[in-house]
């Protein structure tokens, strides 16, 4: 199994992603647990120094006003604890409220500014209450937050600006007898001071760092059973696919050896069917030599006979004979070199045609059907002659049988070629009506057919486009009007191109 899985893309890809993203969160998650962590305690600083503050406004408008009001004999001091008729400032309810907060919650509040009062103007700040200050003074932002170490132990100290928000709150700055700074100084709005909340981290930090790791950990085991889940999956279905791809092999083998055996089959009825118009033309041809050896052996009997033969007669026949055969064995000469396999060459497709027409003629001959040349000289083309031969003559056959179904008026087949561009066309036209609409687009696909069942198996053209094609030729049908003696006919006009190759001895 281990071995599936090392030799399988997929899942390596799958294990080296996990593995990705268990590095990524491993390095994410503490920061922003932290970062919660902190914001969380910025939050509950905030919070605490609202409630003093709001606790301060309390103080300032329902209690410092109705003693002025209605107990003007009690007084305001800094020190008031167990005096008799004497209150704290707000100022100093701040501070008392921060120590009562420092004592009971485990956090440590302060209040500090720049502008103390007399009692505490000997007061040393630390460097970070200095830069607490500084910053608050000197933007706009009304808090400040920072990570500091104190006893040894990390803590997070959180300054929020203490804003002049009460007329009251002014005045009294403004006028108060302990003041250290120049009389009319405030305003609403202004920043006061600042009341700093000191929160211990550590526990937090130490808590956070559990939960931290049960999530990595609850994380890397459910991407673990993924990984194994999808692996098992894969390698299933991978096998799955294995076994299905080896029937399917099986069944395309199959497949291919039918159509192998179809196609051979097609192939041979293809050239048996060209074997029988060959050997239809070959008695064809041997009819007049063998009527003329037939003439001569008579002679020669007939002057035997009448007892007038003499050596010279004798010679004289036996010399037409011998021409005879020899007309005979050209005739299969050229026939069996017609289907001889040749190798690729460069040739002449005047010359080739010319050769197919020497052979066949004969039988167009008979049923009265006349083939008409047009050529433009020097068309060379690289190929196999023979194989193109086999194509022109499946063309010429196809306009005779239609010629002779259709008993067409034309009886004529008119072959041209001619340079074009790059190319060589060869073009065999008839003038018997055309290929249906219906399946010209089709024409040259296997089985397709326009002749009758008993007349066509539809494999002339196919094979005819598979011949081309090796060559990196065309064959293609178009129906085309023809003019011939000032009326126009309607045909069928096949189109070979061939590539032009420089001309060399076939």
């Amino acid at each position: 199994m281990f071995q599936k899985i090392i030799r399988n893309k997929i899942i390596l890809s799958i294990i080296a992603i996990t593995m990705i993203l268990m590095i990524s969160i491993s390095i994410y998650l503490p920061k922003v647990t932290e970062q919660n962590i902190i914001n969380l305690v910025v939050k509950n600083s905030s919070n605490a120094v609202e409630q003093i503050k709001l606790t301060r406004a309390y103080y300032v408008e329902q209690i410092v006003g109705d003693i002025k009001e209605y107990a003007p004999n009690i007084k305001f001091d800094y020190k008031h604890d167990g005096i008799d008729g004497k209150i704290a400032f707000p100022t100093s309810l701040v501070h008392e409220l921060s120590d009562i907060f420092t004592q009971n919650t485990g956090l440590k509040f302060q209040l500090y500014s720049n502008y103390p009062f007399m009692p505490k103007k000997d007061r040393i700040l630390d460097p970070m209450q200095k830069e607490a200050l500084n910053y608050i003074e000197t933007h706009d932002k009304s808090i400040w937050v920072k990570r500091d170490v104190i006893d040894g132990e990390e803590v997070l100290r959180v300054a929020i600006a203490d804003i002049m928000t009460q007329k009251a709150c002014v005045s009294c700055h403004n006028s108060h007898k302990d003041k250290t700074w120049e009389a009319g100084k405030w305003k609403l709005g202004d920043k006061r001071g600042v009341l700093e909340v000191i929160t211990p981290l550590t526990e937090s930090l130490e808590a956070n760092d559990i939960m931290k790791n049960k999530i990595l950990f609850l994380i890397f085991m459910a991407m673990l059973i993924l990984v194994i889940f999808y692996s098992f999956s894969l390698i299933k279905r991978e096998k799955e696919l294995i076994d299905e791809n080896i029937l399917l092999d099986e069944k395309v083998k199959n497949e291919v050896n039918k159509n192998m055996q179809k196609e051979k089959q097609l192939v041979q009825q293809s050239r048996s069917a060209a074997m029988g118009d060959m050997m239809g033309a070959i008695i064809h041809q041997w009819k007049q030599p063998l009527n003329g050896i037939s003439m001569a052996t008579s002679a020669i009997e007939l002057q035997v006979q009448l007892g007038m033969a003499d050596d010279e007669f004798l010679l004289s026949k036996i010399e037409d004979t011998k021409k005879q055969i020899d007309v005979m064995n050209t005739t299969m000469d050229d026939f069996r070199n017609f289907f001889k396999p040749q190798d690729a060459l460069v040739y002449d497709i005047n010359i080739s045609i010319d050769d197919t027409l020497k052979l066949v003629s004969s039988i167009y001959e008979k049923e009265k059907i006349s083939i008409e040349t047009d050529y433009e000289d020097g068309l060379f083309t690289l190929g196999y002659p023979n194989e193109i031969n086999q194509v022109i003559i499946n063309v010429l056959n196809n306009a005779r049988d239609i010629i002779l179904e259709k008993d067409s008026e034309v009886k004529t087949v008119m072959i041209r070629t001619y340079k074009a561009g790059d190319n060589i066309k060869l073009t065999i036209t008839d003038c018997a009506g055309g290929v249906p609409e219906d399946i010209i687009d089709k024409i040259f696909e296997p089985y397709i057919t326009t002749k009758s069942d008993d007349k066509g198996t539809g494999i002339g053209l196919d094979m005819s486009k598979t011949i081309i094609e090796k060559v990196d030729g065309k064959i293609e049908v178009q129906n085309v009007e023809t003019k011939v003696e000032d009326k126009v006919y309607m045909g069928a006009s096949f189109i070979i191109t061939l590539p032009i190759s420089s001309k060399k001895s076939k």
